[in-house]
This record gives structure tokens, C-alpha cells and sequence, in this order.
């Protein structure tokens, strides 16, 4: 558990792949760093990769672009909801947030 605290403090895993992680373990204890070595859980903290993710969910979404700019906020979790489903839950959502309206102005 010490270590799962730990992995998330240190943002080397999200809290969508914590919560993951700890349902796991309330079934049985395993070594959590291994694990999450073994299974590529650490979080996507690579903007040029983040980046790259958020270029493809704009293109392949302009409706939804075209919806944010139109004032409709629930687009914008739509677009980041693309970029984070592409990473499997390991990108952090304030800084997917964050470069998807950089990116849609």
C-alpha cells in the first residue's frame, strides 16, 4: 500500500490506475512497482507524445471543436476523454485539459 501511495505522490502513476491497482490488491497482496513495471502502467508525462494524441483527437473530432467554441463545455471532456482513452487512463487529465485548449484556442 506504501508503495502505491508513493507511485501516485510521485506521479509515476495516475489515480485512475491507483484505483485500479488497489482493487487488485484488496484480493491479494502483490509488489506494486513490479506490477506497474510489468503491466506499462506509469503515466504518459510526455508532452511531445501528449501532444501527438491531442493533434489526432482534435483532427478526428472537429465537431467537437466546433461544439467548445460554441460554448458547449462538455465537448472539451469529450476531446480529452479521446486523448486519455488513447493512453489507456495513464495521462493526467489537467494536463490533457490543459494542451487541448492550447491546441483549439
Amino acid at each position: 500500500m506504501i508503495d502505491l501511495l508513493k507511485l501516485v505522490e510521485d506521479k509515476k502513476i495516475t489515480d485512475n490506475v491507483a484505483a485500479k491497482i488497489l482493487e487488485k490488491l484488496v484480493e491479494k497482496p502483490f509488489d506494486v512497482k513490479e506490477y506497474v513495471t510489468r503491466e506499462k502502467l506509469e503515466a504518459v508525462s510526455d508532452i511531445e507524445e501528449l501532444e501527438k494524441y491531442c493533434k489526432e483527437a482534435i483532427e478526428e473530432n472537429p465537431k467537437a471543436v466546433e461544439d467548445y467554441k460554441k460554448g458547449e463545455k462538455k465537448a472539451l471532456n469529450f476531446l480529452m476523454g479521446k486523448v486519455i482513452a488513447r493512453t489507456r487512463g495513464k495521462a493526467y487529465p489537467n494536463v490533457v485539459r490543459k494542451l487541448v485548449l492550447e491546441m483549439i484556442g
